[in-house]
């Protein structure tokens, strides 16, 4: 899934989960290691758990990665070739 990050919000006293609002007005909830990666306005391809909490689906965040970001292991053929 591809986010814009609109907000984030560091978790309240006595809570462990920090939360981030995306475009669009999705809250997804994430654990402040992950919060502490990620900045306003950037766009991020994210892995997501959902559960059910009280009749509401709750989203958290599993894993971020920056849009546009190669991926381990996978290099561009473009890139390489480029570099010869």
């Amino acid at each position: 899934m591809l986010i814009q990050i609109t907000e984030t919000h560091p978790p309240q006293y006595g809570r462990r989960m920090a939360h981030v609002v995306a475009t669009g007005g999705y809250n997804f909830e994430l654990y402040p290691e992950t919060l502490a990666g990620l900045k306003i306005g950037d766009w991020y391809d994210i892995e997501v758990k959902e559960r059910e909490y009280q009749g509401r689906t709750i989203r958290k965040i599993t894993k971020a990665t920056p849009a546009g970001a190669p991926t381990k292991g996978k290099a561009s053929s473009s890139a390489a070739r480029s570099q010869r």
